[in-house]
């Protein structure tokens, strides 16, 4: 981990500005049963999650399925939340003025298989935690594959924590991930919080409700395919899920209009990009780019743009795609 005092001075008259930076800081950590290989059962050094801060506590994740907490006036570790396999996904920061604290929320990959599900099927872990002491406050898992060299499953996407008329979900986007059923499945859960309990401040913590899982076939492998689930922020329940053929390396990104309404854009590996109501999952509109999507559309205004691979979906070339939200 590394930071440097930049030192920038702005100079508002000639519309400049310029940098001295100090020598670098650095610190590096070490953990045990890491190894500095990808060898199979290992947890390995590496981080690939982009870094999340919060006034001087730095947040990341590593190819190790470790969370670190890191205050940035020492350059010391707070705390380490185990997360139980690789993590890419940028670790999310929600401030809550009603609790005086901060929540994380994450989501990890698939790397490793688990015993109770056979070899090439293992969890991915969704989390929410305190931001300050490092507690989880609750956790859901999926069943996904383990990949291969070239993709693994489980959440590589970053989460939406959202706001305005959604602001009690969080959104999560999977791939590899085992389906139910269907080819656009969607469900709901009905797990409205008791307005009394909200209302004194009781919380469920670390009692979500379990998700059912797919059953395996005969041969004991799973269908698989991409996931939507919005998980209720406060008790970790499912308020709505879907599921499709075509994974999910994008994050989903929510636009929202002037009444706080969310609309959610997910683009897939298909090459297709998908609006979704984000308060119900129902979809709304989908448009076919031609070819592989794996990066987060950008959204200004009313205008989303986003670039293709050239591979995979209908065999269009790669381009980048202006698109106008009406």
């Amino acid at each position: 981990l590394y930071t440097a005092k930049l030192n920038a001075q702005f100079d508002a008259a000639a519309g400049t500005v310029s940098i001295d930076p100090d020598g670098m800081i650095k610190m590096r950590y070490e953990g045990s049963g890491y190894s500095k290989s990808d060898t199979t059962g290992a947890r390995w050094y590496g981080v690939e999650s982009s870094f999340a801060a919060f006034r001087n506590y730095a947040f990341f994740t590593d190819n190790g399925g470790r969370l670190q907490c890191v205050d940035l006036n020492t350059m010391t570790i707070k705390y380490v939340v185990d997360l139980t396999d690789e993590t890419d996904s940028t670790v999310v920061i929600e401030e809550s003025y009603d609790d005086n604290t901060i929540y994380l929320y994450t989501g990890s990959q698939v790397r490793n298989s688990d015993s109770s599900l056979g070899d090439g099927f293992g969890y991915s872990y969704q989390r929410k935690i305190n931001g300050l002491t490092g507690e989880i406050i609750w956790e859901q898992k999926w069943i996904c594959s383990t990949g291969d060299a070239a993709a693994s499953g489980g959440v590589v996407a970053t989460p939406h924590v959202g706001k305005g008329q959604i602001s009690d979900l969080v959104i999560y986007s999977f791939s590899l991930a085992a389906r139910s059923g269907g080819s656009a499945a969607a469900s709901t859960v009905a797990n409205t919080p008791d307005p009394e309990e909200a209302a004194e401040g009781e919380t469920d913590t670390a009692e979500a409700t379990a998700v059912p899982q797919a059953a395996p076939d005969a041969s004991g492998s799973y269908s698989l395919g991409g996931r939507i689930v919005a998980y209720d922020k406060r008790t970790g329940n499912i308020v709505w899920s879907i599921e499709q053929t075509n994974d999910y390396w994008a994050s989903p990104v929510v636009v929202y209009d002037s009444q706080g309404k969310g609309y959610l854009i997910q683009c897939d590996r298909g090459g297709y990009i998908t609006m979704y109501d984000a308060s119900s999952g129902i979809q709304l509109n989908s448009m076919d780019l031609g070819s592989r999507i794996d990066s987060t559309p950008a959204v200004f205004n009313n205008m989303l743009v986003v670039g293709t691979r050239g591979k995979g979906g209908s065999g269009k070339a790669p381009q980048i795609v202006c698109i106008k939200i009406s």
